[in-house]
């Protein structure tokens, strides 16, 4: 059965929230610095590219080249959307929290139906953009550009 435009949870715009992203908490473990986690309502597009690695050889006489794969790359995921405070007044929480998570030296678990369903569950942030839109002061625009990381634990 197809959910309806009822069965979701509403953004402060009353739209419906159908895709909910949430960056979860994290500790740096460099600073020791908490980050307490953010929530981005279904209003953000998300944009996901991911590569191969490949070696591709020429080989005389024949058409085109001989592929060979070597690896899968890290996927490069985009996020852009607005953060819309209250009442009028400016999203300086949400701003505040956008700005850490480039400060962080690790990565920050995401729960996303879709980087989920891609298999993505944790991104490394690599570039962070809050911008102003002109009359709103109660809104401002981000663009944030991650890549994803899956744990590794070495074992010594």
């Amino acid at each position: 059965q197809v959910p309806s435009e009822a069965d979701y949870p509403k953004n402060h715009l009353g739209q419906p929230i159908v895709q909910l992203i949430e960056l979860g908490a994290v500790t740096d473990p460099v600073t020791g610095e908490r980050f307490e986690g953010l929530e981005l309502d279904g209003s953000a597009i998300i944009t996901v590219t991911q590569k191969k690695t490949m070696v591709k050889t020429v080989v005389p006489g024949r058409k085109g080249t001989v592929k060979e794969l070597i690896a899968q790359d890290d996927a490069a995921i985009r996020i852009r959307g607005v953060l819309l405070g209250k009442d009028g007044e400016p999203p300086i929480r949400e701003v505040e929290a956008l700005n850490r998570l480039k400060d962080l030296h690790n990565a920050v678990p995401v729960t996303c139906e879709l980087l989920n369903a891609l298999n993505i569950h944790a991104l490394v942030i690599e570039q962070v953009a809050i911008a102003d839109r002109p009359g709103f002061a109660s809104l401002k625009t981000f663009d944030l550009q991650a890549i994803s990381d899956d744990p590794e634990e070495l074992v010594l």
